[in-house]
């Protein structure tokens, strides 16, 4: 079921959630721009606690009360069996954050979700990946997080979380999070170690090249990675080099690695190059 500019009310958000606890042959449900408040959200919770069917979940609610909505459906997450791609698009508060936490340290159904902005600040950030590392049975395979802070800690968090090779991540977006070069230091010494994830994103930031160098020299060793975004940071002439040399050794032929640098500032003599094949 889909609706876009979905004219169902709160109370007909209510009703169709008190259908949807019960519904059985329901698999994905769109709902995009609706009004939704808090007593909707928690009409959601009760839904997707009781839900076993229901295998894709899109929520873009335009309501001014979205913040306190969207904690109803992170509570129902934490009990939820079946639910497998979970969409959540709108500005969340702190405790729907907290819950999404929560959410992802027990919950073992879910294979993608995306959370945009997730707007986490460094310490949920850091307690977000702490949370899956802290869930061996977590199915999390396809992980979208947009526009949240980091820190030296909660970079090292994350490098955790590649360094372990105990999740089952494949694809990782963080878009707008990373900004310092030296918490990329970290990162890049855990991804050349990675033998799971096949793409990353951390595109959009104000990373230099000093980053990208950090970056470059773990390409060099990792077997697996296929997509590398470095989009739209501040990466200059060293940064692009480091990845240029790897291309020019291998060989332009060479079929692996997508490096994708647009949006950059790349040196004189290779403004049309944005993009290098490992």
């Amino acid at each position: 079921v889909t609706m876009i500019f979905c004219p169902l009310g709160d109370s007909g958000i209510i009703d169709l959630c008190k259908a949807l606890g019960n519904n059985t042959s329901l698999t994905s449900l769109h709902l995009q721009a609706f009004a939704m408040t808090f007593e909707s959200g928690m009409a959601f919770a009760d839904a997707l606690t009781s839900n076993t069917t229901l295998q894709s979940l899109y929520i873009n609610p335009n309501h001014t009360e979205k913040y306190d909505a969207m904690h109803g459906i992170t509570l129902g997450l934490q009990k939820n069996k079946g639910l497998k791609t979970l969409n959540l698009f709108g500005d969340m508060n702190d405790a729907t954050r907290d819950s999404l936490i929560q959410a992802i340290g027990v919950n073992t159904s879910l294979t993608e979700l995306r959370a945009s902005p997730a707007g986490f600040v460094a310490a949920r950030f850091a307690a977000f990946f702490n949370a899956l590392l802290a869930n061996p049975a977590s199915s999390l395979q396809f992980l979208h997080l947009q526009r949240c802070e980091t820190t030296w800690g909660a970079a090292q968090k994350f490098a955790e979380v590649l360094r372990a090779n105990s999740t089952k991540l494949r694809t990782i977006n963080l878009i707008d999070c990373f900004s310092s070069d030296s918490d990329m230091k970290h990162v890049a010494e855990a991804l050349a170690l990675n033998q799971h994830v096949t793409s990353l994103n951390i595109s959009k930031g104000m990373l230099g090249s000093e980053g990208a160098r950090h970056l470059a020299q773990a390409v060099r060793t990792n077997p697996v990675l296929q997509m590398l975004d470095l989009s739209n940071h501040s990466i200059r002439d060293s940064g692009f080099m480091a990845f240029k040399e790897i291309s020019d050794a291998r060989g332009h032929d060479h079929v692996g690695l997508l490096v994708n640098l647009a949006g950059n500032d790349p040196p004189i003599g290779m403004s049309e190059v944005y993009q290098f094949r490992l």
